[in-house]
């Protein structure tokens, strides 16, 4: 995750992180289904249809590369499986920018923190920043912790859920026009695995997608 010259709503960041839970399929964030008139009538009634923008296979993997990030990499803050039962899975985010000192342009780290997690039962995201960029300073990255804190209320007395959807069981079993395809994106979640280097794999495979 990162800054854009224009940015991204919060609303639309957090919104592209289904396609890791819906297996590939993609809706624009909406906040209704229908509306009625006194009588019950429907009245307005908002389409839900999904479009694909990935493929499965590549959702599958994208989905457990996002899983390590929150059991070993920067997002671990934001785990709630050993409360919950419940596996998470997200990723943290930050940019850069400058801020004007007498005049003067400086740049600046970390004007924005970002973290995008997604369970079997909630997407969730949380920003952090200044109305004027500013840099932020830290001992430990925020918006995990932010976010664990905002979505454990709401994941009590849901039914543990190990996986995050059920596309494939293992990668073995995804089954690809191309074998080619298979074995390039096997070995991105291994080095990713192997390396912590979650979100240099994860943009490589975006890109490919």
């Amino acid at each position: 995750l990162g800054g854009m010259t224009t940015g991204m709503t919060l609303e639309e960041l957090t919104g592209c992180y289904q396609i890791f839970v819906t297996g590939g399929k993609y809706v624009k964030p909406y906040t209704y289904t229908h509306v009625t008139d006194t009588e019950g009538n429907i009245i307005l009634k908002k389409d839900t249809t999904q479009v694909r923008v990935v493929s499965e296979e590549t959702a599958t993997v994208l989905n457990r590369l996002l899983q390590t990030v929150v059991t070993q990499g920067t997002g671990a803050r934001a785990n709630m499986k050993n409360e919950t039962g419940i596996t998470t899975a997200g990723k943290t985010g930050s940019s850069t920018g400058v801020k004007y000192v007498n005049g003067v342009q400086v740049d600046i780290d970390n004007p924005d923190l970002w973290f995008i997690g997604f369970t079997p039962y909630y997407i969730g995201g949380v920003w952090m920043g200044y109305d004027i960029q500013e840099e932020i300073s830290y001992y430990t990255y925020p918006t995990p912790i932010l976010w664990k804190n905002l979505m454990l209320p709401i994941h009590q007395n849901l039914e543990a859920v190990r996986h995050l959807f059920s596309v494939a069981s293992s990668l073995d079993s995804m089954v690809l026009g191309e074998p080619q395809i298979l074995g390039q994106l096997k070995n991105a979640y291994r080095k990713a695995v192997d390396s912590h280097a979650t979100g240099v794999i994860l943009n490589r495979l975006l890109h490919k997608a």
